[in-house]
């Protein structure tokens, strides 16, 4: 149980707890939606997928299951570490994801660390998702169009939104 003292100490407010759950009760059942929502596309084991795969994109992932207490370690030492020797680190993750991300997280922070082999390896994902859509990802083609739509019915921060969005496109997208 928690007492005064405790809720005091850790800055809890107890009627307003209360409150809250009387409130929450008085929700609707929304219990037999979450299998529906968590649900993995058929042939989505984890992973980042490859011809023919209707796995996520490695990066989109996010329900592809946790990151184990071991890679977790080995992740937090990785990002301590400079490019240099990032690039130069042997992974051995536990969970066959994590080489991807760690690559594509030097890819997109750390340029220059790249081998040509993986630089070219970056250029090719990087086209392949910008320009052709793969994944289902929204091509550079789609962004400008939507851009366009709702760059007629914004005020002037809006305006100031999709402009940075259009400068942040043109930095993103490979010189073609």
């Amino acid at each position: 149980t928690l007492s005064p003292a405790m809720a005091v100490r850790w800055g809890l407010d107890i009627d307003r707890a209360l409150a809250n759950a009387t409130t929450a009760l008085a929700l609707p059942d929304l219990s037999g939606i979450w299998p529906q929502v968590f649900a993995r596309p058929k042939g989505a084991e984890g992973g980042a997928g490859g011809a023919g795969s209707t796995a996520p994109d490695i990066d989109e992932d996010l329900y592809g299951g946790f990151v184990g207490n071991n890679d977790r370690r080995k992740l937090t030492q990785l990002r301590s570490l400079s490019p240099e020797r990032l690039a130069a680190a042997r992974t051995g993750f536990e969970d066959s994801r994590l080489d991807e991300l760690v690559f594509r997280y030097r890819a997109r922070n750390f340029p220059s660390s790249l081998s040509p082999e993986e630089a070219q390896r970056w250029q090719d994902h990087r086209v392949a998702r910008l320009f052709h859509g793969e994944g289902g990802a929204l091509t550079i083609e789609q962004l400008t169009t939507e851009i366009d739509r709702l760059s007629e019915h914004v005020d002037e921060r809006g305006e100031a939104l999709l402009g940075a969005l259009v400068d942040y496109m043109a930095l993103i997208a490979p010189d073609m």
